[in-house]
This record gives structure tokens, C-alpha cells and sequence, in this order.
């Protein structure tokens, strides 16, 4: 049922949705502005050091390479095994239980309409924008299919075998 609909969805997209990709300036947001800053420097020692025999310039290429790395991954938080743990405890269930779910279409189009079409397509390749355009349109569709995979039990990964 969801691969027809993903399918059906995805003719309608391609041939009747103009795409273009837009690419960023900015590139890589989830580099902080220090490290951009630590490769900027490091490239520019890199450089030096490509065109003259001084060992000052390695010297300070290998420092900074080793700053940047450091600064990348120095922000991890570390647990002691004791501490790791506790946070990990649970019940004496293996699993909670959870409480039914009504699942209706007004609550569908509430999700899709706060979707930020700004966002990655997911696994789908169905794109945000289009979710929330067609929020009312495909609710109907969607409540069937959420209701019948939560009654069957199948909560497996739409799109995924």
C-alpha cells in the first residue's frame, strides 16, 4: 500500500513539479566557525610549505592539523563506566507499554502542515515541501495507512524492505 502511494506520489512529483538544485554558500553548517577558521590556517601553511623548503612552515602545517583535529573532537562528553550505567537503567519490563494511539486526519494535517520544507527529502525522497503543500490533499491516504500498519503491528521504516 505505502509503495504504491510512494510511487504514485513520486510520477506526480517528477512530472509535474519543476526541480531545481540550489546549493549553499555557506557549506558545511555543522563545521563551527573555529574550526573553519583552524582549516583556513592550515591550508595557507600547506601551501607555504608546498613552495619552499623551510621546515618552519611543515612544522606549523603539522601544529595546526593537530589543533584542528583536537578541537573537532574535544567538545565529547565522557561518562565513567559507572555513570554510563545509571543513565542507562530501566524498568524491570524489557519493553514499556504504550498506550493506544487514535490516529486521526486532522491530526495528520497538523503534522504536515508543521513540516519546514526547508529540510533533506528523508528516505522517501518525497520532499517536505511538497508534504505540507499537499498536507489535506494526502491526509485521507496516510491516516489509512499509519492506522493499518499500527493495527497490523508493522512499524518497520516506510521505504525499507
Amino acid at each position: 500500500m505505502w509503495d504504491s502511494f510512494q510511487d504514485n506520489l513520486e510520477n506526480t512529483i517528477n512530472t509535474n513539479i519543476p526541480q531545481k538544485t540550489a546549493r549553499s554558500k555557506d557549506g558545511n553548517h555543522w563545521i563551527k566557525e573555529d574550526i573553519k577558521w583552524l582549516i583556513r590556517k592550515r591550508d595557507k601553511h600547506n601551501k607555504r610549505k608546498k613552495k619552499s623548503a623551510d621546515t618552519k612552515h611543515n612544522s606549523k602545517y603539522k601544529e595546526l592539523k593537530r589543533l584542528q583535529i583536537q578541537s573537532a573532537f574535544s567538545d565529547k562528553i565522557n561518562f565513567t563506566n559507572t555513570e554510563s550505567k545509571d543513565r542507562c537503567n530501566m524498568t524491570d519490563q524489557p519493553y514499556p507499554t504504550i498506550p493506544d494511539q487514535n490516529i486521526t486526519e486532522n491530526g495528520i494535517i497538523k503534522l504536515l502542515s508543521n513540516l519546514n520544507p526547508y529540510k533533506a527529502d528523508g528516505p522517501d525522497s518525497i520532499t517536505s515541501r511538497v508534504l505540507k503543500k499537499l498536507s489535506s490533499d494526502i491526509a485521507p491516504i496516510l491516516t489509512n495507512i499509519f492506522r493499518w500498519s499500527y493495527e497490523a503491528g508493522n512499524y518497520q521504516i516506510f521505504g525499507k524492505e
